[in-house]
C-alpha cells in the first residue's frame, strides 16, 4: 500500500532524527539500522556523517546512499542546472480514488464487476491485495476499504448488494513432502486451478516444502460443486491451466537430500498413471547426456521435466531429477547406490598396467595405490597440470 508505506516510513524516519539530531544520520540510519549507526558514532567520537563514513564502520551501500539522496534531490529540484529540461518529463497521474467498505471476503472479479471497471484496475489501486480477493474484516470489525476509481462509489454499493454470496472459505495449508497440488485439493475438497488463482501461482507443477498456501473451499457440502465450478471458471478465464495428475512432481523430489556427497543414483521407482516415474539423484561424472542415455529418454525431455534452465549445463552432485523413463530401459530402485545402467554396455576388466578411473579417483590417491609418483602418472598419460580426471577415464598406471 503506497500510502500506508510512506506514512510508515515518514514515522521511522523522524524517529530516527529525533535521535541523531541530523537528516543525514536519519536517512544513513533508515539505510543501515539506528543501531548500527549509534555504535559507528561511540566508536570513532564523531557524529559528522561525512567523517563517518571515511573509514571503517559503515556499509559501503549505506555510505553511498545518502549523497546518492542528495544528488536525487537537487536534480529534481533543479533540473536545468544539471542539464535537464522540464519538457522532458512527464508526471505519473495523480493517485485519485473512492474507498468503499467491503464487509465480507468477496473475489476480486466480482468486486470489479460492481465497480464497472477491470480487476487489473483495482489491483492497480489496491496493490497491498497479494491474492484474488478481498481481506475479511479486521479484529475489530471494521471492514476492508476497498479502492475504487473516482465517481464510481455510488454505483458500486448500489451493485455490491446484488452480487450473490460467494459462499467461499479459506483454509491454510503448509505444503509437506511428497504432495501434489492434485492431492491438496483432493483433500480440502477443493480445484487445482482455484487454489493456483489464489496463490498467483501460474504454474505449480512442482511446490516447494513448507510453501504456505491459502485454499478457497465451500462453506457448505450442498454448495461444492457450484462454488468450485465458479471459481475454476474464473481461474481458466485468466489463464491458470492444473498440470496433469502424471505431470505432477512431488514435493520436495528436486531438492537435493541429505548426506555424504557421491552417494546417489534411482532413489525411488514409482508407477504414476500407468507409467513408471524415477526419481533420480544425480552422482558424479554425470551429465544431461548420460542420464538421457541411461534411461532412453532425450536431454529435452529431462529439462522439460524438471524445469531446468536451458543455460545452466551442470548438475549438482546429489541433486534430484524427475524421470519418466523410455521402452526398454531397465530400472530398479538401488537405494541410494547408482542405480544399473539399463544402456550400458558390461564392463570389462582392465588390461594390464591400466586403471579405469572411478568417481572421487585423484592422481594422488592411484600414484599410492601403484607405488609410483603424481608426476610419473603425468607422463605416461600426458596430463597437463590441473587436469581433471573423468570418470571412465582409461590411464597407464605403470612405465613403458
Amino acid at each position: 500500500d503506497p500510502l500506508k508505506a510512506t506514512v510508515a516510513a515518514a514515522r521511522f524516519l523522524k524517529e530516527l532524527h529525533g535521535q541523531f539530531g541530523h537528516w543525514y544520520l536519519a536517512w544513513a540510519g533508515y539505510n543501515a539500522g539506528g543501531g548500527r549507526i549509534r555504535k559507528a558514532i561511540d566508536r570513532r567520537g564523531t557524529s559528522d556523517f561525512w567523517e563517518l563514513i571515511n573509514g571503517r564502520g559503515l556499509p559501503r551501500e549505506t555510505q553511498h546512499y545518502v549523497p546518492k539522496l542528495i544528488a536525487a534531490a537537487l536534480v529534481s529540484k533543479y533540473p536545468e542546472a544539471f542539464g535537464f529540461s522540464r519538457s522532458e518529463f512527464s508526471p505519473e497521474p495523480l493517485y485519485v480514488y473512492d474507498e468503499v467498505k467491503v464487509p465480507r471476503p468477496t473475489d476480486l472479479a466480482l468486486l470489479a464487476e460492481a465497480a464497472g471497471t477491470a480487476a487489473e484496475v483495482l489491483e492497480d489501486l489496491n496493490p497491498a491485495l497479494k491474492r484474488c480477493y478481498s481481506p475479511p474484516p479486521d479484529a475489530q470489525g471494521n471492514p476492508f476499504l476497498l479502492r475504487v476509481p473516482k465517481g464510481t462509489a455510488a454505483a458500486f454499493r448500489a451493485h455490491f448488494e446484488k452480487l450473490p454470496e460467494e459462499r467461499v472459505a479459506f483454509r491454510s495449508h503448509v505444503v509437506r513432502r511428497g504432495e501434489t497440488l492434485g492431492r491438496i485439493a483432493s483433500t480440502h475438497g477443493s480445484a487445482p486451478e482455484a487454489i493456483m488463482r489464489l496463490n498467483g501461482l501460474k504454474n505449480a507443477r512442482y511446490l516447494k516444502v513448507n510453501t504456505a498456501l491459502m485454499i478457497p473451499v465451500a462453506t457448505a457440502k450442498e454448495h461444492r460443486a457450484e462454488v468450485m465450478a465458479a471459481q475454476v471458471a474464473r481461474a481458466r478465464r485468466e489463464g491458470y491451466v492444473a498440470a496433469r495428475a502424471q505431470d505432477e512432481i512431488p514435493a520436495g523430489a528436486l531438492q537435493r537430500p541429505r548426506g555424504k556427497p557421491g552417494r546417489s543414483g534411482t532413489v525411488k521407482v514409482e508407477t504414476v498413471g500407468g507409467k513408471r516415474r524415477v526419481t533420480y539423484g544425480v552422482a558424479s561424472g554425470d551429465s544431461l547426456w548420460s542420464i538421457a542415455q541411461r534411461f532412453a529418454v532425450t536431454a529435452e525431455e529431462i529439462r522439460a521435466w524438471n524445469q531446468l534452465p536451458r543455460g545452466r549445463r551442470g548438475l549438482k552432485v546429489g541433486q534430484q531429477l524427475v524421470l519418466w523413463p523410455g521402452a526398454g530401459a531397465a530400472v530398479t530402485a538401488a537405494g541410494p547406490d547408482r542405480a544399473p545402467s539399463p544402456t550400458a554396455r558390461p564392463q570389462q576388466k582392465p588390461k594390464a598396467g591400466q586403471h579405469t578411473v572411478q568417481p572421487g579417483d585423484t592422481l594422488g590417491k592411484l600414484a599410492r595405490k601403484y607405488g609410483v609418483t603424481v608426476a610419473q602418472l603425468r607422463k605416461w598419460n600426458r596430463l597437463k597440470n590441473g587436469g581433471v580426471l573423468r570418470a571412465g577415464q582409461s590411464l597407464a598406471v605403470t612405465g613403458p
